[in-house]
């Protein structure tokens, strides 16, 4: 599911940690940030102790996409599609 979900062109925003570079008021919004990379790594190491802890994850790429994006904004947009 994961490689799927790399391989959307609807993917990108979420591929990669946010920057903080870029977007430096992210983490006064989102407390708990996630991305497929992250998620990737997780799953690398074992950290997720089952199903749900990794659906969740992944649920939580698009809440908090929400939360910090209009709806009107490209990475909104994209969190639908995807």
């Amino acid at each position: 599911m994961l490689e799927l979900m790399k391989k959307n062109q609807s993917s990108w925003p979420f591929r990669e940690p946010v920057s903080l570079e870029d977007v430096p008021d992210y983490l006064s919004v989102v407390r708990e940030p996630i991305d497929l990379k992250t998620i990737e790594k997780k799953l690398s190491n074992n950290e997720y102790k089952d199903r749900e802890q990794f659906c969740e994850d992944i649920l939580k790429i698009f809440k908090n996409c929400k939360l910090y994006n209009q709806p009107e904004t490209v990475y909104f947009k994209c969190s639908n599609e995807l």
